[in-house]
């Protein structure tokens, strides 16, 4: 109704929308950011989104030049799904795969999507589960010509672009950039006709965006922490750390039936094979936190920014030249009987069919190496994954450096921003991400990796702001996590699902795999080999999904 040129459709938030109205003189009546995107377009071009500060998935129509204009944020927070058919001059997309479906012709399963799946745990883009639907690139644009149907997508962000030829290395002017960045997100994420809260776990991360929530919020800020009955729980130091900023705190302990309620809804809310297990708490916080609030803020992008994870630790010691002895370290490494046995053997055994950033990850988490996709789905590995490496840059970057952009570009979107985006949107809560805005990523990868990794200590940065506003003393412990012990549900509770789906005659899962390649990993599973549950859970989803997909396409 605002203009007789354009048709938006806009799922997301731009959070600078005020700032652009008065840069570009806009005289929109619509007090909202749809409003302004469309006006910005029709000012500026196809340049408007370099402009947009938010997390989107954005299509505009362009009646005068007959061209669909879509796009999609930097981060890659927001999906976006799309079916191009040139022989019938056809584009088609959606924020769901589901929305897809009914007018999409090829819906054959993408058997590298599988393999992908078995290797990380989530589906890398472009690919979807279905070969006729692919992901929408974050950071890129796309046009769709009706005139001529052309379809072409490129760039307009690429964090491979941004990496400078010399890092920071002062510490104090990191730390006085890095605080400025950080109110700047918080405020512009705490903008929001409806209340805010923020999800607080007990970590750094989430700790640190509810300080500066709780200093930049109009009253006292609503936390959310939801807690399993665990020796290993923080969510007794959440709410200390709640008290001591005086939030409005809000803690739920869930149970093992919570946990089994969600199984089933799964498949339906992620719409293809998604393998992290704790999508259901994060289903578990946001239904919870959904009672009191419509908007929360989260800490996810710290450990991937800020070198927070154990496992690039591993990109350090296999940088080290004693890795050319890999294969006799693997050797001796698996007669060790133990997880960290077996993970130390799994990473000095690289398979040169992989890139060793992916390597890393896949070895870490316990998921399926490529020689054992390859037993197991008894076919050759298809994926021919680019390498990041040091070619793309303007400086030497380590290998722990390499980990962190590949994880930027593929954890953080498929799995950690996919878990969360999914699981709030169920229950109708908008989850924003602070510690991503595009601002604080660019300066994160530019900065010395000392400023991240100091005195042995991870996020190093990122603890010093903390500390200045919560004493160091509340996170002297581990890092531990939600703490649900998936080894003993998958051999207790889902034991039934494990049957269904690993032993059962009727398993759809012997028409994709080798029914003896799966009872053995199940064996070694019961008998005493407990790490291998992340395994064990990929084939029970992949067995889901099939069972789900046949239903809804029955109309059940």
């Amino acid at each position: 109704t605002l203009s007789e040129r354009c048709v938006i459709v806009f799922n997301g938030e731009v959070y600078n929308f005020e700032e652009i109205k008065n840069k570009f003189q806009i005289q929109t009546f619509s007090t909202s950011d749809t409003g302004v995107i469309v006006e910005l377009y029709e000012k500026i071009g196809l340049d408007f989104v370099q402009h947009l500060n938010g997390m989107f998935a954005i299509a505009i129509y362009d009646k005068f030049l007959r061209k669909l204009i879509l796009c999609r944020d930097r981060l890659g927070v927001k999906p976006l799904f799309y079916s191009f058919d040139r022989s019938k001059q056809r584009l088609l997309f959606g924020s769901e795969i589901k929305s897809l479906l009914p007018i999409c012709n090829k819906q054959e399963i993408n058997q590298e999507a599988l393999q992908l799946f078995l290797h990380n745990a989530y589906i890398p883009a472009p690919h979807t589960i279905y070969d006729g639907i692919k992901k929408f690139p974050s950071g890129n644009i796309g046009i769709f010509d009706l005139n001529t149907c052309d379809f072409s997508i490129k760039p307009y962000w690429n964090i491979k672009d941004k990496i400078l030829q010399t890092p920071n290395n002062s510490e104090t002017e990191a730390l006085e950039e890095l605080d400025k960045l950080l109110e700047s997100s918080i405020k512009y994420r705490l903008i929001s006709d409806v209340e805010c809260g923020v999800f607080l776990s007990g970590g750094i991360d989430s700790s640190l965006v509810t300080a500066y929530s709780s200093e930049n919020f109009n009253g006292k800020i609503k936390s959310f922490t939801i807690g399993f009955h665990s020796k290993k729980n923080e969510a007794n130091y959440a709410k200390k750390i709640a008290n001591y900023l005086k939030t409005d705190h809000y803690e739920h302990y869930i149970s093992t039936q919570d946990i089994l309620d969600l199984v089933p809804d799964l498949m339906a809310t992620y719409d293809e094979p998604y393998g992290d297990f704790s999508a259901i708490p994060s289903m578990l916080v946001s239904q919870f936190a959904r009672q009191k609030v419509k908007v929360a803020l989260s800490g996810d992008g710290g450990d991937e920014l800020f070198h927070g994870y154990g496992f690039y630790n591993w990109a350090d010691r296999l940088e080290n030249p004693i890795f050319k002895a890999r294969k006799v370290i693997s050797k001796i490494a698996s007669q060790i009987p133990s997880r960290l046995g077996n993970r130390i053997a799994s990473l000095y055994d690289f398979n040169p069919k992989e890139t060793l950033q992916k390597h890393i990850f896949s070895a870490d988490q316990n998921l399926f190496s490529i020689s054992e996709i390859e037993k197991i789905s008894k076919k050759e590995w298809y994926s021919g994954a680019n390498q990041i490496d040091n070619k793309f840059f303007k400086r030497k970057l380590s290998l722990k450096e390499l980990l962190a952009l590949d994880n930027i570009e593929n954890y953080l979107q498929e799995d950690i921003l996919t878990k969360m985006d999914r699981a709030s949107m169920k229950f109708g809560l908008e989850v924003r991400e602070p510690l991503l805005d595009y601002r604080i990523v660019e300066f994160a990868v530019n900065l010395n990796s000392r400023l991240k990794t100091k005195q042995d200590s991870s996020k190093y940065l990122l603890k010093e702001l903390l500390y200045k506003k919560i004493p160091s003393s509340f996170f002297d412990r581990p890092k531990w996590g939600f703490g649900m012990p998936q080894d003993q549900l998958f051999k207790n509770e889902l034991r039934p699902l494990l049957h269904q789906y690993l032993e059962s005659e009727s398993s759809p899962l012997f028409d994709l795999f080798d029914k003896k390649e799966i009872n053995k990993l199940l064996n070694r599973f019961l008998n005493s080999e407990n790490y291998l549950y992340s395994r064990i859970w990929l084939l029970v989803v992949i067995g889901l999904w099939i069972d789900h997909s046949k239903k809804a396409k029955n109309g059940y």
